[in-house]
């Protein structure tokens, strides 16, 4: 007698595994968004001519925007960062501020990979160095650059690489648009350039070297407006580097 018992007998089973799978697969899902909202990756897309995203693994804008407010103390709240431009040795974005206020985090940490290989550099050295520069250029002349609000070596690894909180100037990049200047506005131009340049010679040391703090600079709420001093170090250079004629450059004995 034909009989369809075997047949229902397995339904259950089946059942079972449909609300099992289903349960597995939404499961995932779930555990997927989250893990997207508590861990997502907001780096900036930066493709280089092999379509590649060279921005910097370690480097996370949420990162940036928390390691801000941990130091911001009267500048109001970070409430947005985004990429602005980058370099071979540092990633630059632009903060704002619940105040409405736009500044400029400087984060130094190898973009393309070759070149970290290549060339690796000891950060918190060469972006102290970069900032003592600029910060002696605002005393000593009279070229617009940019105040150095924070220092960070990023200690704790926070960010992911040595990083400033600056001034954000804006402005055209002046290769842009200087094939468009007349006759009269590039004048100008060749005018003002000389006239930065003549300051810069006029500054004089008693020795080669590069311009460092005489402190650490890590609690300090505004550097270009402390009273910091600075004296002529060590040269900064890339470690290992190599010239044309294959010589090796390393940097040289302290001479402060």
């Amino acid at each position: 007698m034909f009989s369809l018992w075997p047949t229902f007998s397995r339904w259950p089973r089946l059942s079972l595994w449909l609300i099992w799978t289903t349960a597995e697969t939404m499961l995932a899902s779930l555990l997927k968004q989250v893990k997207s909202i508590l861990y997502w990756d907001d780096r900036p897309v930066i493709l280089d001519d092999d379509d590649v995203n060279i921005w910097p693994p370690n480097i996370r804008p949420r990162n940036i925007k928390r390691a801000l407010n941990r130091r911001m103390h009267g500048r109001g709240r970070c409430v947005d960062v985004r990429y602005l431009s980058h370099g071979a040795s540092h990633v630059v974005l632009l903060a704002k501020t619940s105040y409405k206020e736009e500044y400029v985090v400087r984060v130094t940490g190898s973009v393309y990979e070759h070149f970290q290989w290549a060339h690796p550099f000891w950060q918190t050295y060469k972006e102290t160095s970069e900032v003592a520069s600029m910060v002696a250029l605002r005393r000593l002349t009279k070229i617009p650059v940019p105040r150095v609000y924070l220092f960070d070596e990023d200690r704790d690894n926070a960010v992911g690489g040595v990083w400033t909180l600056q001034d954000y100037m804006e402005g055209e990049r002046l290769y842009e648009f200087l094939p468009e200047l007349s006759g009269e506005a590039l004048e100008q131009v060749r005018a003002q350039l000389a006239n930065w340049m003549l300051q810069v010679f006029h500054l004089e040391f008693s020795q080669i070297g590069s311009l460092h703090f005489t402190r650490s600079l890590n609690e300090i709420r505004d550097v270009s407006d402390d009273d910091l001093e600075i004296r002529v170090g060590r040269l900064v250079t890339l470690r290992g580097l190599r010239m044309e004629n294959d010589y090796r450059v390393g940097p040289p004995k302290d001479m402060g």
